[in-house]
């Protein structure tokens, strides 16, 4: 299989304001590559080989209170 490179991000906010709450957000795969992260070569003996593709791009956020 091809090598790869992937792009990702996170942004943390902590204690917004001098509160107790924190933000962050996050981007993974940020240029939706398509790449494969392993797999099987059993073409010599079995004649098939097979490979796992990666996980697309996915973003989210992520917020988070102190007591």
């Amino acid at each position: 299989l091809p090598g790869y490179a992937l792009v990702n991000l996170r942004l943390d906010w902590t204690k917004i304001g001098g509160s107790g709450i924190s933000a962050g957000a996050f981007a993974t795969n940020l240029t939706n590559k398509a790449y494969y992260v392993g797999g099987l070569s059993e073409g010599a003996s079995l004649g098939e080989s097979a490979a796992a593709p990666g996980r697309p791009r996915m973003y989210g956020i992520e917020l988070k209170a102190d007591f």
